[in-house]
This record gives C-alpha cells, sequence and structure tokens, in this order.
C-alpha cells in the first residue's frame, strides 16, 4: 500500500461519516471560483449525489464541471 493509498484509506471514513463537509467545500471552491475568475467568462458548475445507501454506509459522487469561455469582442 502506497503514501496516497493510505491517506486515501485514512479520510474515506473521515468524509463519509460528515459528508456535508464534503459538500460544503465543494461548494465553497466553487462559489470561490465563480467570484474570482467571473470576469474571465469562468463558469462552474457542481453537484453531489448519494449513489449507494445501505446500514450505516454509503457513497458520495461528486461532479465539477468548469466551463472556459471568451465573449467576442463587439465594437461599432
Amino acid at each position: 500500500m502506497s503514501v496516497m493509498d493510505s491517506y486515501a484509506y485514512l479520510l474515506s471514513p473521515l468524509l463519509l461519516s460528515i459528508p456535508s463537509l464534503s459538500l460544503l467545500l465543494v461548494s465553497i471552491l466553487a462559489v470561490a471560483s465563480l467570484n474570482t475568475f467571473w470576469s474571465n467568462q469562468l463558469l462552474t458548475f457542481c453537484t453531489t449525489s448519494v449513489v449507494n445507501s445501505y446500514s450505516n454506509s454509503y457513497g458520495l459522487v461528486t461532479v465539477v464541471a468548469i466551463i472556459c469561455f471568451q465573449l467576442p469582442d463587439v465594437s461599432c
């Protein structure tokens, strides 16, 4: 088991026991991205879904999509 695997193994129960913490972190990152880079036309979409639920255990899937685009310069 590598060091990264052991970190993931140790953090997984923590994040699953506090799912709202991971959702809050992703939401804060998404809002920070929108506020910081809005002038550069960067859009961030974030969603978190419960994909598996059974006795005292469940899985969360978080999808973050970042779309960067530039508006055409229109001058008359």
